[in-house]
Parts: C-alpha cells; structure tokens; sequence
C-alpha cells in the first residue's frame, strides 16, 4: 500500500474496519485483539507507524504518518504481516 493510498484511507477515519496503531518501535501487544476481532467479522485493516490524535477534530490534521523501525518490520515479516514503512 502506498502513502498515497494510506492518506486516502486514513481521511476515512477509523472505523470498523480500520486500525491504527502507532508502532513505532515494536508491535503493541493490543494488535493481536484487533487480529482477533477482524478475524471474527468482517475483516479489515491494520496500519501500523500511523499516530491518531484523539483531541484534534480535523479528520485531515488527526493522522500522522510516522512509519515504524526496523526492528518492527522484522518482526512483523517474522510474524506473517505486511508492513509499509513511509
């Protein structure tokens, strides 16, 4: 997925079939929850390195893309996940 893609997603916002997490340095250990439950519905999507501001009423200011470490993506490509580093 691509930023471009990401960006489009993201002004969306969260909802049913979209997560966020900020993950930045490691995998929360709460995606495994959010696995779970998308599991068990419908399905949907996982972005990780995406920081959600929770005070900021702009759909488009309330996003940022903040990519995750190395250490994450090794991980994660250990762990079955696809990850987009931006």
């Amino acid at each position: 997925m691509d930023e471009k893609t990401i960006k489009e997603t993201l002004l969306k916002g969260e909802r049913v079939i979209l997560e966020c997490k900020k993950a930045k340095a490691e995998v929360p250990k709460s995606i495994w929850q959010t696995y779970s439950a998308f599991a068990n519905t419908i399905g949907g999507l996982i972005l990780l390195g995406v920081n959600e501001d929770m005070q900021e009423k702009d759909i488009r200011k309330c996003y940022q893309i903040i990519g995750v470490d190395e250490s994450t993506i090794t991980f994660s490509k250990s762990s079955k996940f696809s990850v987009a580093n931006t």
